[in-house]
């Protein structure tokens, strides 16, 4: 007798969430019970409003029909099956336009290379590393080619402060014989760079509403503003000095850097596709410099084609 009843149960929770789907020609998923099928009206409670009320809806607007217990009833006589109609409107559509704004929150590194210097009774070695923060909001358009590739181009702004510290060894004279260098002097310098910067890079997110996803490209910045606070301690000796200077014209009109990121996406609503992962950039400029960031992205993107 508890079987019984344990089976009956089964079967009324089973009933309660089994159901009729109408596909209409409008690409819309209407959860149904089917009351009864005419020539020309489909009448139904439609599950997705009310448990009790009935609909009607004409025939020639239905694309087809899954019931409850699994079968397929195609209407219109054109086109893929019910079946794969109802797969492919339940799939997310990415291709098309997207609108979306990221911000990046890591940490650089940038190094000189020794540089040394001979003269005829000294030589100096001039080495200096550095370190600091980076923050880089950007706002940018998107286009995905098909479900998985997309191509994107953006404008920001990019802030990075870096401590700098620079050892400069000196050994001997200076050419004349007449003063004694230091031995060794210390540079420690803080860093401001403020920068318009322009993403170009190619997206990969496969997958449905959740997946993987990772982008490969680049990163040109344009420097706006550059300023430091330095202040020098000469090794065995007390006087520091402690300056603060403007060199915006020092350094590169522009700066290119190669970009790799991977972690995930979701996708909201068919309209909104949220993303976050781990970024690094890197830059070997030129023979003497080498930098290097890392970071974390997050950012959001809306669709603003609903094809």
């Amino acid at each position: 007798m508890k079987k019984l009843i344990s089976i009956f149960l089964i079967l009324q929770f089973i009933g309660l969430f089994a159901q009729d789907i109408i596909v209409t020609k409008n690409k819309e998923l209407i959860n149904a019970n089917i009351i009864y099928i005419k020539f020309d009206t489909i009448k139904y409670v439609n599950l997705d409003y009310s448990l009790e009320e009935t609909e009607f809806i004409p025939k020639d607007s239905i694309y087809g029909i899954k019931y409850k217990n699994g079968d397929y009833y195609k209407i219109s006589k054109k086109g893929l099956s019910v079946r794969q109609t109802i797969i492919n409107i339940k799939r997310i559509q990415k291709k098309g336009w997207y609108l979306g704004f990221y911000n990046i929150i890591g940490a650089g590194n940038i190094n000189h290379k020794p540089i040394y210097d001979y003269g005829e009774n000294y030589y100096t070695n001039n080495q200096s590393t550095g370190s600091g923060i980076v923050l880089q909001p950007t706002i940018y358009i998107r286009y995905y080619v098909n479900n998985v590739v997309g191509l994107t181009f953006g404008v920001g702004y990019y802030f990075n402060k870096f401590e700098q510290y620079t050892e400069v060894v000196l050994r001997g004279l200076n050419t004349f014989n007449t003063v004694d260098y230091p031995y060794k002097y210390e540079i420690s310098r803080t860093n401001y760079i403020n920068s318009a910067v322009i993403p170009i890079n190619i997206s990969f997110s496969p997958g449905n509403k959740f997946g993987f996803y990772a982008e490969v490209g680049g990163l040109m910045y344009i420097p706006l503003s550059a300023t430091y606070e330095e202040s020098v301690r000469y090794v065995g000796m007390i006087k520091t000095e402690t300056t603060e200077d403007n060199y915006i014209n020092e350094i590169s009109k522009y700066d290119f850097y190669t970009t790799f990121m991977c972690g995930f996406h979701a996708t909201i609503k068919k309209k909104y596709m949220l993303y976050v992962g781990a970024i690094f950039s890197s830059n070997n400029k030129s023979a003497s410099t080498e930098s290097l960031y890392g970071g974390f992205k997050f950012g959001i993107s809306y669709k603003l084609n609903s094809k």
